[in-house]
């Protein structure tokens, strides 16, 4: 509560009586931890939704090994038979 007072010389003094009680204190010090947390906590889930998004997009931007495996094999007979396929024709042209 403030309180104002004029001296005897005409000057107006303010008194600031704080009366913060343990409880208050305690009460504010919870409210604060628990923001805290809140904060930390809402952080984290949102750290957490977004690897769930980019786990989700893998598949559509990555191929996993046996695909590739079996694509290179399956490039390397098509080389094969295209490799072939100009022997003959510069063998047919002797």
């Amino acid at each position: 509560m403030n309180m104002v007072s004029k001296n005897s010389k005409g000057e107006y003094t303010v008194d600031l009586h704080m009366n913060i009680s343990l409880e208050k204190i305690i009460s504010g010090f919870i409210v604060l931890c628990i923001g805290i947390i809140a904060f930390f906590l809402k952080a984290s889930f949102t750290d957490i939704d977004n690897m769930q998004k980019d786990i989700k997009e893998l598949p559509e931007k990555y191929v996993l090994k046996e695909d590739y495996k079996d694509d290179v094999s399956d490039l390397k007979g098509s080389l094969k038979t295209i490799q072939n396929d100009i022997k003959k024709l510069l063998q047919e042209k002797k």
